[in-house]
């Protein structure tokens, strides 16, 4: 772990060993279904105070990319999504990726194409000038 400058080892945001997230019966990064259906990932677990293991909070990450805790009380309901949903949430984030880069491409096709024109229309400038 890094250290800061008083030579402290720096506590990690989220705790995500398995003793951890042991309470729960979840992994980091699993991916469950909240009460009211809304998908969300495992970020791990929050401590109050690390050596006590009983001020821990689950959080979770939610699509929109807010996180929030939930309390071992409240995690009744919560149910954890088949391997399947797993499979299709790495689908989704590979499929973003592969857009983000397409995007990216096209963009630099579009202004290396508007550079070339450009540097051909310099180039038929020049050589009109030189049989003048």
């Amino acid at each position: 772990m890094p250290t800061n400058k008083g030579g402290k080892k720096k506590a990690p945001l989220f705790y995500t060993e398995e003793d951890d997230l042991k309470p729960y019966g979840v992994l980091a990064n699993d991916l469950m279904v909240t009460p009211l259906g809304l998908l969300a990932a495992v970020l791990g677990v929050k401590y109050a105070r690390k050596e006590d293991k009983d001020s821990g909070c689950l959080w979770v990450q939610y699509r929109c990319e807010f996180q929030s805790p939930i309390e071992k009380e409240l995690f009744e309901g919560y149910r954890k999504c088949s391997k399947a949903e797993h499979i299709w949430q790495e689908i989704s984030k590979q499929e973003e990726v592969v857009q983000k880069n397409e995007e990216e491409r096209s963009m630099i096709e579009g202004l290396n194409s508007r550079f070339q024109e450009k540097r051909r229309a310099q180039e038929a400038k020049n050589t009109k000038k030189k049989f003048s």
